[in-house]
């Protein structure tokens, strides 16, 4: 028993030796927590309020689609992370200004964001921002309806 408790306290001593220095981190990571997610939850929130990476809880969590997550999904987050994965795992955002042969709006899905829409229908994000002036870009709600910007 005296081993284990040993082993443990070397154990802890050697994280926090192994942590890197100037990064503002105590210790890094922090433990991993489970997280129910809640209406109006976005990767981008959980990992910020958790001080995590988006691309680290995809990871974690097993998620096929990390831009696409459900009301009451149980995720797995890494906190505290010293240098969080913001990026590895997105799809990368559209440049088209316009879309060819797309239905002319997009009704908002739970977890949806205006960088989210974009990237599924390959516009550049300021397109669909400038289809929907009098739409705040941090501020959308599930099933509102936004105007997709069709080629013509």
């Amino acid at each position: 028993m005296q081993i284990s408790a040993i082993f443990s306290v070397l154990t802890v001593v050697g994280a926090v030796a192994a942590a890197p220095t100037g990064t503002g981190c105590d210790v890094c990571p922090g433990p991993t927590v489970k997280y129910i997610v809640q209406s109006g939850d976005t990767l981008t929130r959980i990992a910020d309020a958790l001080e995590s990476g988006i691309c680290d809880i995809a990871m974690l969590s097993n998620l096929a689609d990390p831009n696409s997550i459900g009301l009451n999904q149980t995720l797995l987050v890494p906190t505290s992370l010293c240098e969080p994965d913001n990026t590895s795992c997105l799809t990368k955002p559209g440049t088209a200004q316009c879309v060819q042969k797309a239905p002319s709006t997009w009704t908002v899905q739970e977890g949806q964001t205006f960088f989210i829409i974009a990237s599924k229908l390959g516009l550049d994000v300021k397109a669909l921002e400038a289809a929907n002036p009098n739409v705040k870009a941090d501020d959308i709600a599930i099933g509102q309806v936004l105007q997709v910007p069709v080629c013509k």
